[in-house]
């Protein structure tokens, strides 16, 4: 099964195991500390600048809106 990075979408923010989408399909999850630049290493895999927003400051990433 290819993966389109091109069409890659937010769909949800889950912090328990019981809100995980189970679909089949791969998931990938980033976690990690505050200000590693996980929003940095997602725009960068997908090749696009503005798919997980950065905040200004530091450890202030926005959250996703839909």
């Amino acid at each position: 099964m290819a993966i389109n990075f091109n069409k890659a979408n937010f769909v949800l923010s889950a912090v328990k195991a019981s809100a995980f989408i189970r679909d089949g399909r791969p998931q990938v999850t980033f976690a990690g500390r505050s200000n590693v630049g996980k929003s940095s290493v997602i725009n960068r895999l997908l090749n696009r600048k503005n798919f997980a927003r950065v905040g200004a400051t530091p450890a202030t990433s926005p959250p996703p809106t839909m």
